[in-house]
């Protein structure tokens, strides 16, 4: 073979192989797991097992904290469970903040998502209360700086805001609402931030159709239906609709699936205090008629810079269901 073709094909194949390498997205998940848990809410379990599974991202790390459910020895044992049923033991996970009055507290997390961010640039799937990030970022704000985008599952237009179901019911941003302070944090210190609020996702939801899939799926798929039966049933008696939103779903495949999320670039995102109306919750049974918002808009003077996503496409959730139906 000619010593210049072969040169050219030694150095095509060093590309692909180098692409192949480093195109995966470099990313630490961080939740507050609670699937397992009788009433409790399952969209963590899915989305962990989503990205436990994808081939579009490589987790960094995993660290949980409070927030869906308190019990935190149960979240770590729910995450070995689950790291077990998807073949992925050797990921270790990391226990965060029992509660917001540990923000700025070290823990095994911080210390975690600091020794990961040294490394190198990362960006953080945020599926739960920020107090985890927030914490390491009070704890070493040097490593700001390789924080490429923290993605969340919260937040809203300033101009209007989009409910769920017929009634346009408006949902609470609980992972706002269980650590404001944590919020503010990552606002204040500019940290880039993407927005996947209820408006993108709030006609997605698992219900009897897409359950039924996953019932006609493998093992771990007709496992990830029984665990989310009682939630269904959940959101049939209140608030009223067939079906759930799995809401951190969403974040993950913000990742996984970037063609199919519309999204506002350049946007200012700041926290304003604003009339309440919001539905009660199995939660929140008082409400306050105001409170605090992490709000979006080409019009606000101050917080940060950052991403709005407010857009995804029909078949979004149908391409998840049929990857989990396939474990």
């Amino acid at each position: 073979m000619n010593k210049n073709i072969s040169l050219k094909l030694l150095l095509f194949f060093s590309i692909l192989v180098s692409f192949t390498v480093h195109s995966k997205e470099r990313v630490w998940l961080d939740y507050d797991l609670a699937m397992g848990k009788k009433l409790a809410d399952v969209d963590d379990g899915l989305a962990l097992i989503s990205a436990l599974t994808s081939n579009e991202i490589e987790i960094a790390g995993l660290s949980f904290g409070f927030g869906n459910i308190n019990d935190l020895q149960f979240m770590e044992r729910e995450t070995i469970k689950i790291l077990h049923k998807v073949g992925r033991s050797e990921l270790p996970s990391y226990r965060g903040a029992e509660d917001k009055y540990q923000l700025g507290r070290s823990t095994d997390a911080t210390e975690a998502i600091a020794s990961a961010l040294r490394k190198g640039p990362l960006k953080i799937l945020a599926l739960g209360r920020m107090t985890n990030i927030a914490s390491t970022i009070i704890l070493h704000p040097e490593l700001k700086a390789n924080i490429q985008e923290v993605v969340v599952n919260f937040g809203r237009r300033l101009e209007y805001e989009v409910g769920v179901g017929a009634k346009n019911m408006i949902m609470p941003d609980t992972n706002v609402d269980g650590d404001k302070d944590a919020t503010k944090v990552l606002i204040d210190q500019k940290i880039p931030l993407t927005l996947i609020p209820t408006e993108l996702m709030h006609d997605q939801l698992m219900n009897k159709q897409r359950m039924n899939v996953l019932r006609n799926g493998t093992p771990i798929a007709r496992w990830m239906r029984r665990e989310s039966l009682i939630w269904k049933f959940v959101w049939r008696i209140y608030p009223g609709m067939d079906g759930f939103i799995p809401w951190d779903v969403f974040v993950i495949g913000y990742l996984t699936d970037p063609d199919d999320f519309s999204c506002l670039s350049n946007i200012p995102i700041a926290i304003q205090n604003l009339p309440n109306n919001t539905i009660r919750t199995l939660r929140i049974r008082k409400r306050s008629k105001t409170k605090d918002f992490v709000v979006a808009s080409p019009h606000l003077q101050n917080g940060s810079i950052g991403k709005y996503c407010y857009d995804v496409t029909d078949d979004h959730l149908d391409k998840w269901v049929f990857r989990w139906s396939n474990l």
